[in-house]
């Protein structure tokens, strides 16, 4: 079954990435983000997410889009389907911090060559950078 993923990108240039300290795409740079609970509203969502991953609280800005991944690549045996909502976020307590989740938190002006292929992807489709 698909399952619905929120993505942050923040609202400001540079733009914020994280770079994964765990499995799937571990050590690239991406945008923060994880699954929605039963429940949950994006926007509660994507506090828990930035607080888990930055130690930040944020507000919503708007929707910049849909990311479909298809991660058969990753493991043949248990392929994976998800379809991310990618909202801009705005922070609004705190400073962004590297937590467990990630090996560091970067500001780029330009894309990082160790990037998550699909987040590429979707920041030169959207003209984020």
């Amino acid at each position: 079954l698909p399952s619905l993923l929120v993505f942050l990108p923040f609202s400001f240039f540079p733009l914020l990435l994280t770079c994964r300290n765990i499995q799937p795409y571990q050590s690239l740079w991406h945008f923060p983000g994880g699954g929605i609970r039963f429940k949950e509203t994006v926007g509660e969502a994507a506090n828990r997410i930035a607080k888990k991953e930055l130690g930040i609280e944020v507000r919503l800005g708007r929707e910049l889009g849909r990311l479909e991944v298809l991660n058969d690549d990753l493991d043949a045996k248990n392929p994976r389907h998800s379809i991310s909502l990618v909202v801009e976020a705005i922070i609004s307590s705190g400073h962004p911090q590297r937590t467990s989740e990630s090996t560091g938190v970067g500001y780029f002006d330009k894309l990082p060559d160790k990037m998550h292929p699909y987040h590429k992807r979707f920041i030169e489709e959207h003209h984020l950078l």
